[in-house]
């Protein structure tokens, strides 16, 4: 798809269009494959779209967060992202965020408490949460220690 259907989606097109267009966008990696999960930030009032859109895809979404009108929307592959739960560094790593079961609906719901704390502005963002979108676990630590 050209950048510019892609713009002509996000200026003209219907809801669903819109939606879809925001996912090419911001979500290019996961959608083909190289990353096993990604976010996505968009209007609360879109949710029901961006779930036609995933519809017949083995994509999952869950919602970390919502907040003033917004979502942070978790998008993930179950397959993908339960074999990158398993690796022991990254379960190890998680530990230390108070992540004590690793299933996916577990993982996720200890995930989007973390989020929603910070979105309460009861905590620091949870800055672990490179670690669900496929970022190298030393990039993540390396970022914890130099700026958190």
């Amino acid at each position: 798809m050209s950048p510019k259907s892609i713009c002509t989606m996000l200026a003209t097109g219907s809801k669903s269009q819109k939606v879809a267009a925001k996912l090419i966008l911001q979500c290019a990696p996961f959608l083909k494959g190289i990353k096993v999960s990604c976010i996505l930030n968009i209007e609360a009032g879109i949710c029901r779209e961006l779930r036609e859109v995933l519809a017949n895809t083995d994509i999952k979404m869950k919602c970390l967060a919502s907040r003033k009108g917004k979502c942070l929307i978790f998008l993930y592959r179950q397959e993908s992202f339960r074999n990158h739960m398993k690796r022991a560094d990254i379960r190890k790593f998680l530990k230390g965020f108070g992540y004590r079961e690793f299933g996916e609906r577990e993982v996720l719901a200890h995930l989007q408490s973390r989020v929603e704390a910070f979105s309460d502005e009861n905590i620091g963002f949870p800055h672990e949460i490179g670690i669900f979108l496929d970022y190298p676990l030393a990039d993540v630590k390396g970022y914890i220690v130099y700026t958190v």
